[in-house]
């Protein structure tokens, strides 16, 4: 009998102020952001690949905190594509969360505010 594939928790292991710190780098990609699909699995970022290291390094350290998301990354018509998906709802949650922050930056962070 073969055990399932766990998911890692649905947690962030970064402190407040690194949070905040990754999810205002994934903010600044928004200008090279030039395609996006928010999907069931999670979302599929498409940027400019001028951005691919910088990419590379934000979804790098996602993918170091938050454990249950998975990353791939690819060239895909001319663009850098980056897949983050996960098989749990929550997961995608966060996924869809991420790739709001690019779609559409806040204006402020969560953590910044008394309420959370």
């Amino acid at each position: 009998m073969t055990n399932p594939v766990e998911t890692p928790p649905i947690a962030c292991s970064l402190g407040r102020d690194d949070a905040i710190a990754q999810v205002v780098s994934w903010q600044a990609l928004s200008s090279a952001l030039r395609q996006h699909n928010l999907h069931p699995r999670g979302a599929t970022l498409w940027f400019d690949p001028r951005v691919e290291d910088s990419v590379r390094l934000v979804s790098g350290r996602e993918a170091e905190c938050c454990a249950f998301l998975t990353f791939e990354h690819g060239q895909d018509r001319g663009l850098f594509r980056v897949d983050m998906s996960c098989d749990v709802e929550d997961g995608v949650t966060v996924a869809h969360m991420l790739a709001n922050e690019v779609i559409a930056p806040t204006t402020s962070v969560a953590g910044t505010c008394d309420c959370c």
